[in-house]
């Protein structure tokens, strides 16, 4: 039986109106780009205060990216600077060893902070002031080229070129699909693109933390047994309040018992498992509660589709590394098809999108690795495990050299994963 034509056509068609996709669309938008966005939620959904209470770690190179795009100075007042990071163990009694390793922006030296443009390692940013953020700039964008309670049907993905079929009735043709539809991704599904998946049978807890004293630009990060403890810097309220996010990693039974205490009772075990560096600590607010794993897809690409972001990847989020694996995959794409552009070769030609896979799967597959190793190996009490990682944690903390190539990682800049943040010859984004 013959496909029925489609009713309209592009030149990009993004699925998935995620952090993720909303960026990928205003990047390409402003690139001169024919795009579609296509997003099953209703926005006003998606954009309500209760709709995801996690936050995101944006890296300083990420931070470049929403600088280049013209975003950052709206996302500035929800997001806080992170100039140190302290990481603590819990001994066996469950007290704090004494052993532990800081970070702190200073040590970058003269010359990384030229390079770097200088500045924090990065931010906590609050997730939904920055949603409204991104799709205010992703509205202006598109206007009607954004569809929204709009979800596909069907896709076909054979040449010459991919039409998506809506369950509304309408189809679209697109030189190149972007499958920014996290990590389920039913695109990556229909793709038939194979995926390896991690399992972590850990489960994080998410609320905001109000605290006594002043966080300084200071993020946490208390390894335990059962998962680590990390509370986060916020902005301060209007009326002074300091404020830390907390995610909480436990087994999925004493998280989701930990979600269903009353306030005075999770302040208690709050304060019993945390350092004296913020004094006493209050969660305010409502909760939620994360299954975690990871995984990763066989391949991002095929004729006519690239996978960005989740839908590709993802990783354990004991480093905070999620979104900004996201944005160099954004980054490293613009460079492919502005390139593919001013060759006149086809946005969804094979042999351009395995560049920017060669740029993007090692990077991802290496941070995979890196927090998969983190958590096996902090999420343990065996007693030589817990000694061998508090020396390590000791003697990484007198190594000034070693540091600095660990902060830039953590910056979004450093080489040790094999990857660099590609340079746009259009200057949209930054080197």
């Amino acid at each position: 039986m013959p496909t029925a034509p489609a009713s309209e056509r592009c030149e990009i068609a993004i699925i998935g109106g995620s952090f993720a996709g909303m960026t990928t669309a205003i990047t390409f938008a402003r690139l001169g780009f024919d795009v579609r966005l296509i997003e099953r939620a209703p926005y006003p959904t998606t954009l309500d205060d209760g709709f995801d209470g996690r936050g995101h770690a944006i890296a300083k190179a990420g931070q470049q990216i929403f600088e280049a795009l013209e975003l950052w100075d709206d996302m500035a007042p929800y997001a806080s600077a992170i100039d140190h990071i302290r990481i603590t163990d819990a001994k066996r009694n469950g007290r704090i060893s004494p052993l532990q390793m800081t970070f702190n922006v200073d040590d970058l030296g003269l010359r990384e902070a030229e390079t770097y443009k200088s500045g924090p390692m990065g931010y906590i940013t609050e997730n939904q002031p920055i949603r409204r953020v991104l799709f205010q700039a992703m509205s202006k964008a598109l206007g009607d080229k954004l569809w929204t309670e709009c979800e596909v049907a069907d896709f076909d993905f054979s040449d010459p070129l991919p039409v998506l079929g809506m369950k509304d009735g309408r189809r679209l043709q697109a030189d190149l699909v972007l499958a920014c539809d996290g990590r389920p991704s039913p695109t990556r599904k229909a793709a038939k693109i194979g995926l390896r998946f991690i399992p972590y049978n850990q489960w994080a807890l998410v609320t905001c933390l109000h605290h006594e004293q002043p966080h300084n630009n200071w993020a946490y990060e208390h390894f335990m047994p059962d998962g680590p403890f990390a509370a986060l810097p916020l902005p301060d309220l209007p009326d002074g309040t300091h404020r830390s996010s907390l995610v909480w990693t436990k087994s999925e039974a004493a998280v989701k018992g930990l979600s269903k205490l009353d306030q005075n009772d999770l302040a208690d075990c709050l304060n019993a498992s945390f350092g004296p560096w913020l004094g006493r600590l209050t969660p305010v607010g409502q909760r939620w509660v994360y299954p975690l794993s990871a995984q990763h897809a066989d391949r991002y690409v095929m004729p006519g589709l690239a996978l960005v972001g989740d839908a590709a990847h993802g990783v354990h989020p004991i480093a905070g590394q999620g979104f900004n694996l996201a944005l160099k995959d954004i980054a490293s794409l613009a460079e492919n098809l502005v390139e593919s552009r001013k060759r006149g070769l086809a946005l969804g030609d094979l042999h351009q999108l395995e560049r920017y896979q060669a740029w993007r799967r090692p990077d991802n597959a290496a941070m995979l690795a890196a927090t998969d190793a983190l958590d096996r190996l902090f999420s343990t009490g065996f007693p030589p495990l817990r000694i061998a990682r508090d020396m390590g944690l000791a003697v990484v903390d007198r190594m000034p050299r070693l540091k600095k190539r660990l902060i830039t990682e953590a910056m979004g800049f450093g080489q040790g994963f094999g990857a660099k943040l590609p340079v746009m010859a259009t200057g949209i984004l930054p080197s």
